[in-house]
């Protein structure tokens, strides 16, 4: 039992990317450094394909409604007719993030979502959004 207790530890640490050398150096995780990069794919790409919207649609424009339209019908499927155009932006961009997070392993990045300060962050920020929505 002690040796998968130290194999899991060995592969859940943290390693750090690099260290701003502020206050003693802050170091910054190596997860940290693969969600800017998936923060900016993802502004990159809303971006790309929201520049020129016209009314006779091209094939960006119907990409990024079709994208737009599974994302709120998902919500309101799963989340009713009264709650769900409060949820499907918060909900499509941790769908979209974690979508991408988990497909950097396939390029052999290490997935931010290995991180458990990553995961505990995405749990408290959505349990933040449900408990303050009911007020």
């Amino acid at each position: 039992m002690g040796e998968i207790k130290a194999e899991l530890n060995a592969e859940l640490q943290t390693h750090i990317a690099f260290e701003i050398p502020l206050f003693g150096g802050i170091p910054v995780p190596e997860s940290a450094v693969v969600s800017w990069a998936i923060i900016v794919v993802l502004t990159l790409l809303a971006i790309w394909l929201t520049h020129g919207l016209r009314k006779r649609p091209g094939r960006k424009q119907i990409a990024a409604e079709m994208l737009v339209g599974f994302i709120n019908n998902f919500c309101r499927d799963t989340l009713g007719d009264k709650y769900w155009r409060t949820f499907a932006p918060y909900l499509g961009t941790v769908g979209l993030y974690l979508a991408l997070a988990n497909m950097a392993g396939l390029f052999g990045i290490t997935p931010p979502t290995k991180d458990l300060n990553v995961t505990a962050g995405l749990a408290i920020m959505s349990a933040l959004l449900i408990y303050g929505s009911q007020f």
